[in-house]
This record gives C-alpha cells, sequence and structure tokens, in this order.
C-alpha cells in the first residue's frame, strides 16, 4: 500500500471513528429511537430511452439519490424503508427511512410496523391517473403520535 492510499485510510477511519462516537452521543443523549429520513433524496427522473437496452451511468444522479443512506453505510447503523405512499404526481412509491442505534433492530422494526400501519389507514383507496391507467394513493389527513411498548 502507498503512503498516500495509508494516509487516507487513516483519514477516512478517524472520521468514521467521530461519526460513531458523535451520532452515539445524540442517540443517548436526546433519546432517540430512530433518526427519520427519506430514503432517496430526489424524485426518479424518466429512465432515457437509451438505458433500457444498454444501462446507464450516472454518478451525480446516484450520489443524489443516496445521500440520505450513506450516515448508516458508512457507521454501520441498522436502518430500513417504509412505504408511506405514492407520488401524486407520478405514482412512484415514497418511503421512508429509519435508522436506529446498534443493535435496536427490533425497534426499528416494530416502529416500522406501526408507521406502515398508519399509512395504510390514512391512504385514501386507489384511483386510476387518466393519462397512464396506473393507480396510486394520496396521503392527506394527520397521522397520530406513534408510540413504542
Amino acid at each position: 500500500m502507498s503512503r498516500h492510499h495509508h494516509q487516507e485510510l487513516v483519514a477516512a477511519n478517524r472520521l468514521r471513528s467521530w461519526g460513531i462516537e458523535y451520532v452515539g452521543d445524540l442517540y443517548s443523549r436526546l433519546r432517540l429511537d430512530a433518526i427519520v429520513l427519506p430514503t432517496v433524496g430526489r424524485t426518479a427522473p424518466p429512465m432515457p430511452t437509451a438505458a433500457a437496452a444498454t444501462g446507464e451511468s450516472n454518478t451525480a444522479l446516484v450520489m443524489a439519490l443516496v445521500k440520505h443512506i450513506f450516515l448508516g453505510n458508512l457507521l454501520g447503523l441498522p436502518a430500513l424503508t417504509v412505504p408511506i405512499g405514492l407520488g401524486e404526481s407520478t405514482a412512484l412509491p415514497i418511503g421512508l427511512q429509519l435508522m436506529g442505534a446498534w443493535w435496536e433492530e427490533a425497534k426499528l422494526l416494530r416502529l416500522s410496523c406501526s408507521l406502515e400501519e398508519v399509512c395504510r389507514r390514512a391512504a385514501p383507496p386507489l384511483r386510476p391517473l387518466p393519462p397512464s391507467g396506473r393507480s396510486h394513493r394520496r396521503l392527506s389527513g394527520s397521522a397520530k403520535p406513534l408510540r413504542l411498548s
């Protein structure tokens, strides 16, 4: 390993160690059950026609889409995505990411089940979109606060 790569590895490990300490302090000091983030950072764009046959490599787009999952991946935090509805204009799924503290997967699963049930009750019936014939749900109304037992 070259000296240059060694220095980058040491710097990355220092940053990761700082992040683990900082986020661990947040969970304990604020008594957090989860950090709640959008699953993706933007609405998915239409797929270019050429990409259907050959695929596409678009690093800027990928980074914009995954910017909210980076922290959990870097620090090794358990996380999951809960479907909360479909976009009104796109009919694409919308997800909410729940990121828990280390070794708190059971708490995340209980929270996600409660959230999914609330979203299912809050969603109006499916209705067709005129141009494409796809169906979607629109979330409306207010949800009750979630409590973990």
